[in-house]
């Protein structure tokens, strides 16, 4: 039987392999839903990974450098070059760029105002003149309440 010392010995041995402790930490991830799934359907009693402690990780930031940018915007379809470049100037996530609505946009404050998908957080974004300029195009080009969504479809 599959118990929790055994499963703290293979996070062990895993590390021992040379995986990264984030490598290892996906690892454990997937046996706790896998025997958690089990233990649903009744072919096991208890989750053997419950409680076993999950290796601290740093998170890493990464951005793209010039070269990378201009290599992106050059290999983007016309209808995906906006939105890339949307994201380029603000950072945010396609899902809240592709829920952006025109009344989310302050044109005259430069700024941009929304509630994030993924945190559901209040945000706003100040906007640069690059950004400005391609909203006001990409307004011109759509006639739609949202901004990017069309754009994404069409």
């Amino acid at each position: 039987e599959v118990d929790r010392p055994m499963i703290e010995r293979f996070q062990t041995f895993l590390l021992s392999t040379g995986r990264s402790k984030g490598r290892v930490n996906r690892y454990m991830a997937s046996l706790k839903s896998f025997f958690y799934r089990h233990r649903e359907w009744e072919n096991v009693q208890k989750n053997p990974v419950k409680g076993v402690k999950m290796f601290p990780e740093t998170m890493r930031v990464r951005y793209l450098e010039l070269g990378q940018i201009e290599l992106l915007i050059d290999h983007c379809s016309v209808r995906l070059k906006p939105i890339v470049l949307v994201a380029l100037l603000t950072g945010l996530r396609k899902g809240d760029i592709l829920k952006l609505r025109w009344n989310d946009i302050d044109f005259e404050n430069r700024k941009i105002h929304l509630l994030q998908g993924k945190t559901k957080n209040p945000l706003v974004v100040s906007m640069s003149e690059a950004l400005v300029s391609i909203l006001r195009v990409i307004r011109v080009v759509l006639d739609s309440a949202t901004c990017l969504t069309m754009m994404a479809s069409t």
